[in-house]
């Protein structure tokens, strides 16, 4: 599948949820509302996106009072990837993607223990890289 027919069809799973959309070395970019990511991880994943492969978390490169959460999907049929991105106000609450996608357990329990990220729905966060 072409880049453009593959940015196309992304695109047409997820309009009008998708904030901005951007290539970066070859990968597709989706930024979504806070409030509309688990609609459209669990869209995504209904149309092949079924593995989580990474999560992380960084500040905006403007600021440190908001926080950009990363999250990996591929499609195994199609043998592409793509990220989609929530950013959030240092503080907030996330809402929790393990409904979805088991293995982000792990990934928020990081995000939590670094970034003091709090993820409503998760169903053990607590610390496992760093001690109170």
């Amino acid at each position: 599948m072409s880049d453009e027919i593959f940015e196309k069809s992304v695109k047409k799973i997820l309009d009008p949820k998708i904030t901005e959309i951007e290539k970066i070395n070859g990968r597709l970019y989706i930024n979504v509302n806070s409030r509309e990511l688990l609609k459209c991880l669990s869209m995504l994943k209904s149309n092949g996106f079924i593995s989580l492969t990474d999560c992380f978390a960084a500040y905006t490169k403007d600021t440190k009072e908001k926080i950009s959460i990363y999250y990996q999907l591929h499609n195994y049929e199609l043998e592409e990837s793509i990220f989609v991105v929530t950013c959030i106000v240092v503080n907030e609450v996330a809402l929790s993607v393990t409904p979805l996608f088991q293995n982000a357990n792990w990934y928020e329990r990081e995000i939590f223990d670094i970034f003091d990220v709090r993820f409503k729905g998760h169903p053990n966060l607590r610390k496992i890289l760093t001690h109170d």
